[in-house]
C-alpha cells in the first residue's frame, strides 16, 4: 500500500515539475514580450520627443514668419502662401504628436497587461514550489 501511495506521490511529483517548467517557460515568453513592448515604448517616446522638437520648431518658425508678415504687410506684400506652408507645418506636428502620445499610452497599457501575467505566473510558480516541496516531504515521510 505504501508502494502504491510512494508512486502516486511521486506522479504528482513529476506533474508538479512539467507544470513549474511550462510557468517558467511561459515567463520567459512573457518576458521577451515585456522587453519588446518596452523597446516599442522607447521608440514611441523617441517619436514624440522629435514631435515635440517638430512642433517647438514650427511654432517658433511661425512667431517668426507672424513678425515677418507683419512688417511685409506694411510694405503691402502679400505672404499667405508662405504662412500656410507653416500652419500646414504646425498641424502635421501636432498630428504627429497626438500619435506619438496614442501609441505611448497603448504601449504603456500593453506593458502593464503584459507585467501583470508575468506577476501571476510568477505567483503560480511559487504555489508550484511550494507544493512540490510538501509532495516530496510528505513522501519522504512515507518511506
Amino acid at each position: 500500500e505504501n508502494r502504491g501511495l510512494l508512486a502516486k506521490f511521486e506522479a504528482q511529483s513529476d506533474l508538479s515539475k512539467d507544470k513549474a517548467a511550462t510557468a517558467n517557460a511561459f515567463i520567459g515568453v512573457l518576458q521577451k514580450q515585456l522587453a519588446d513592448a518596452l523597446e516599442r515604448a522607447t521608440g514611441a517616446e523617441a517619436e514624440h520627443e522629435k514631435a515635440l522638437d517638430a512642433l517647438a520648431k514650427a511654432s517658433a518658425d511661425l512667431e517668426a514668419q507672424r513678425a515677418v508678415n507683419s512688417k511685409q504687410r506694411r510694405q503691402g506684400e502679400d505672404t499667405e502662401q508662405v504662412l500656410q506652408v507653416l500652419r500646414e507645418q504646425h498641424d502635421s506636428a501636432r498630428a504627429a504628436l497626438q500619435l506619438a502620445n496614442h501609441e505611448t499610452k497603448q504601449l504603456r497599457s500593453e506593458l502593464e497587461h503584459v507585467t501583470d501575467q508575468r506577476d501571476e505566473l510568477r505567483e503560480s510558480n511559487k504555489e508550484a514550489h511550494l507544493a512540490l516541496g510538501e509532495l516530496r516531504r510528505t513522501m519522504e515521510e512515507l518511506r
